[in-house]
């Protein structure tokens, strides 16, 4: 017989059943930070849970800025910061005198709306409420607080609220005295405790500043900074700490710097009045350190403090425990322990062969102070790395909340929070994907938490753990949906989708474009997925093709789905397409510079046929149609664009055009006196005809930046002395010259003389003209290139390389170190001096003057033609024979010793003339 499910039982087959032993569930997204009993609700900043027979709605709290994220027990009010709407104003006093002295005016300073407040949010409204400013009354100013001021951002935020919502603790700042005492500035930058009771001011709310002490500092005379970071329900008790960021400790018995203080409330006075918290004090003298005070809780009552605690002289690391005894009016401290019982397996061994113990931070505890729970934080010995823990009054012993709940028996802890590898198989040891604890409800029935810290394990989500009575199966329900989104081909990132589901792991996700699947990998269009099934889906070098309806399909437990809203990624229509897309309507141009962008440029012709950027491909092109209005050559070239571009220069459009130049990369010669990045493109010279149009296509390579620049105009003429065999003569005395519109010889001659590159570029060549030959210096002394290069050669044939210099170094007068000198380089004749850029790189000048200078010879022959090293009559006697055709005793290269092309007794007489002390002939 066949029975009908209730209404009840077919919601709890679909949510799933309570279970006994302890369940995770995922929250989706987001940082967790408060949770009621029951997990009923779960806050963080600016967003809430709310669980019910099985299911979870999430939701955004609209207004909300940053901050914050605690909330009251049963779910109601909210602590955050808003933007200060309504506005408040601070003060400022131009003139104190006597300094430090309690002004009695004030000018009024309206704080800018866009600064953040403490509020706090009713649920049975939707509304915020903000804490307001601070009366300037006798208390305030007694504690040198002179109304409300600002960080140049926050006037004051919030880091604790009470368990009924009505009070909120935190951090104020507020208008003081600047450095000498002399004037209030509502931007003076001190910071105070504050308390706010939405009670108080006859239900209005109110704030007031709590009091800390005075600095024993003679040259700091003001009060102590502090901050609030819990309280009880009632707001009699509070606990935070006086210079809270300040850990160096100063040895005497009130020192300044980071001590936790309780503040309780007098009813006698209608006050709150501050006393330290017992901590560790030294040995040595009994004086107490100072350390970094940010991590306190209070329960409900006011009774237990649970916070971090000094261990030894110099560690404040330790966990400890606060009990109020009402026979003595003190609080008694237990210290809890300063590391956990024993180092987790997942530790790698970069952190356990460190050697260094965690230091533990508190993050909730339980009503009676039972559980505590909380984060601790290894060292690497290098960079930090974050794990949980638990503290059971029961056993006494801290344990790391992983293996805990390994231990505990949690669902799936290992297989979907547990350390993962790169190939997100798990594994035993590395970062565990459940993080750490971030609050414990009340009676210690449920915990949440989140993985944070220094490193971050990605797809790592928040979560929920009831200990018992919770559901094994939780359905997928959305924390973050897509959104609409538009681009181009200038989008960077492509297109990115997110999309993040709550519910029992594990959850796999599927999205969809038009409806049908996407999977990873290219798309055929140009583009590249990545993310099909996961929270974040990319679409790489997204191209038109790629527009469309995107949803994503989230399946988890019982095979339980939910689907995101359908969203549209659409072409950005802000962005007009060029109308020269394509080469049949190319923009008709001559010389000039001629801008463009690329960004909806979706119509591509062809390739770029010499591109040299390693895997990087064509991604968008425009055409032009240039018709010159001179005969010669032309110059090409887009440094002015904002991305890497290809040029080509082509005869017609369609298959059959050819490709009459190519330019990838300028690369590192660039252009002289131009800022040119290499991955722009140059073609320096193409032979045009008045009248004969050319078509440019210029292209771009990986993901374009939108805006483009194509400049023609007529190429400089190149020097005439470019080549070696058309090298310009010189003579003594200065050369102006200049490299930037040289070329090379198509050889690379480098010169490490004095430290210089091994490459250069960029050649002119000169022929220094010497008849007899000399002593010479040859320097670019004075140039405006800013590292020049010589080189001297014997002749352009064998290129036989005489002298080089690339840097002259310090010490030279008149000359910069990276300029070029060779000194006192000896030459029989005529030589060949090149000069060019040192280095691969285009330099910022070309242009430099070569000078030469010297003592040159005045007389060419040598009248010794028998080489014995005396010149006189034998000489006389040797020349005689050669012209007789007798050589054996005659050492020069030519008999014809006067040069005139005869061989005769003209020689003889020449000889016997210059030794007898006539020049030569």
């Amino acid at each position: 017989m066949m029975r009908t499910l209730g209404m009840a039982a077919v919601m709890a087959l679909i949510a799933g059943t309570a279970s006994a032993q302890p369940t995770i569930t995922s929250l989706g997204t987001g940082s967790p930070a408060g949770v009621t009993n029951g997990g009923t609700h779960i806050s963080a900043g600016g967003v809430r849970w709310i669980y019910n027979a099985g299911t979870y709605s999430y939701e955004s709290i609209a207004g909300f800025a940053s901050g914050g994220g605690m909330m009251s027990t049963d779910g109601v009010y909210y602590a955050g910061t808003i933007l200060n709407n309504p506005q408040v104003s601070g003060n400022n006093v131009t003139t104190v005198s006597p300094a430090w002295s309690i002004p009695t005016s004030f000018t009024p300073a309206p704080i800018a709306t866009t600064a953040n407040i403490a509020a706090r949010w009713n649920a049975n409204t939707t509304t915020w409420t903000h804490t307001g400013g601070y009366a300037n009354n006798a208390y305030h100013n007694a504690l040198m607080c002179f109304g409300i001021g600002n960080s140049g951002s926050t006037i004051n935020d919030v880091r604790g609220m009470s368990a009924n919502g009505q009070f909120m603790v935190g951090q104020t700042y507020i208008s003081s005295y600047n450095g000498t005492g002399t004037a209030i500035s509502v931007t003076a930058g001190r910071f105070r405790p504050y308390v706010w009771n939405a009670a108080g001011n006859g239900g209005a709310g109110e704030a007031i500043v709590l009091p800390t002490g005075m600095t024993t500092s003679l040259t700091n005379n003001r009060i102590r900074d502090g901050r609030a970071l819990a309280v009880s329900a009632d707001g009699s008790v509070i606990v935070g700490g006086q210079e809270p960021n300040q850990s160096t400790s100063f040895d005497n018995p009130n020192p300044d710097g980071g001590r936790p203080i309780v503040w309780r409330w007098n009813t006698n006075t209608a006050q709150y009045e501050a006393t330290y918290l017992p901590d560790y004090v030294r040995s040595t003298n009994g004086n107490p350190i100072t350390r970094n005070v940010d991590s306190f809780y209070i329960n409900a009552a006011g009774t237990i403090i649970v916070g971090t605690s000094g261990l030894n002289e110099t560690t404040g690391g330790g966990i400890a425990k606060w009990t109020w005894n009402a026979g003595t009016s003190t609080w008694d401290r237990e210290l809890l322990g300063g590391t956990l019982a024993a180092n987790p397996a997942w530790l790698p061994p970069a952190v356990t062969s460190c050697g260094l113990p965690p230091t533990l931070t508190p993050t909730g505890m339980t009503e009676d102070g039972s559980v505590i729970v909380g984060f601790a934080t290894w060292s690497t010995c290098g960079s930090f790395m974050r794990g949980g823990w638990i503290w059971h009054q029961a056993d006494g012993q801290i344990k790391d909340w992983y293996e805990y709940c390994q231990e505990i028996g949690v669902p799936n802890v290992t297989t979907e929070y547990g350390p993962i590898d790169i190939d997100n198989n798990p594994v035993v040891v590395g970062l565990p994907r459940l993080g750490n604890p971030s609050s414990i409800s009340p009676d210690g029935q449920t915990i949440i938490g989140w993985q944070g810290g220094n490193q971050i394990v990605i797809g790592a989500v928040p979560w929920v753990l009831r200990m018992s009575g919770g559901p094994s199966c939780v359905a997928p329900f959305i924390t973050t949906q897509p959104s609409n989104t538009t681009f181009t081909r200038c989008s960077s990132l492509g297109i990115i989708l997110n999309a993040r589901a709550g519910g029992t792991l594990p959850i796999t996700y599927q999205w969809y474009r038009n409806g049908q699947p996407l999977a990873n990998g290219p798309t055929g269009n140009g583009s590249t997925i990545t993310g099909a099934t996961g929270s974040q889906l990319r679409v790489n070098f997204a191209t038109a093709a790629d527009a469309g309806d995107y949803h994503c399909v989230m399946s988890g437990c019982n095979a339980q789905s939910v689907s995101t809203t359908v969203v549209t990624a659409a072409l950005d229509s802000s962005i007009p397409a060029p109308a020269n897309d394509i080469c049949s309507t190319a923009t008709a141009v001559g010389e000039g510079t001629h801008t463009f962008n690329i960004c909806n440029a979706w119509a591509d012709e062809g390739f770029s046929q010499c591109i040299t950027s390693t895997g990087v491909s064509d991604n968008g092109d425009v055409w032009y149609r240039y018709t010159p209005t001179f005969t010669g050559e032309a110059r090409f070239q887009t440094c002015a664009s904002s991305f890497n571009t290809t040029l080509m220069i082509l005869d017609d459009c369609g298959p059959s055009a050819a490709v009459l130049a190519c330019n990838d990369d300028v690369g590192a010669r660039g252009l002289v006196g131009t800022s040119c990045n290499s991955a722009r493109s140059l073609i320096s010279r193409f032979p045009v005809t008045q009248g004969v149009p050319v078509l440019i296509r210029v292209g771009a390579l990986g993901v374009p930046t939108g805006t483009g620049s194509l400049s023609i105009s007529v190429a400089p003429p190149i020097p005439a002395n470019d080549d070696c065999a058309s090298a310009t003569p010189i003579g003594m005395g200065p050369t102006a010259f200049n490299l930037g519109e040289a070329t090379d010889d198509g050889f690379n001659f480098g010169c490490a003389t004095g430290g210089g590159a091994l490459v250069s570029n960029r050649d002119l060549w000169y022929r220094l003209v010497s008849d007899c030959g000399g002593t010479y210096t040859i320097a670019t002394c004075g140039s405006t290139i800013s590292n020049p290069m010589i080189h001297v050669f014997d002749s352009c044939h064998n290129l036989n390389l005489l002298a080089c210099n690339d840097n002259v170094g310090s010490g030279v007068t008149g000359c910069t170190s990276n300029q070029a000198r060779i000194v006192d380089l000896t030459i029989t004749g005529d030589v060949l001096i090149r000069v060019s850029a040192s280095g691969a790189g285009v330099p910022s000048s070309g242009a430099g003057t070569l000078t030469i200078s010297g003592t040159p010879l005045t007389q060419c022959c040598d009248p010794d033609v028998n080489c014995d090293g005396a010149t006189n009559g034998v000489d006389v006697e040797i020349q005689e024979l050669a012209v007789g055709g007798v050589l054996d005793d005659y050492c020069q290269p030519d008999p014809d010793f006067n040069g005139d092309g005869a061989v005769n007794g003209l020689d003889v007489e020449a000889v016997e003339l210059v030794v007898g002390g006539a020049p030569c002939p």
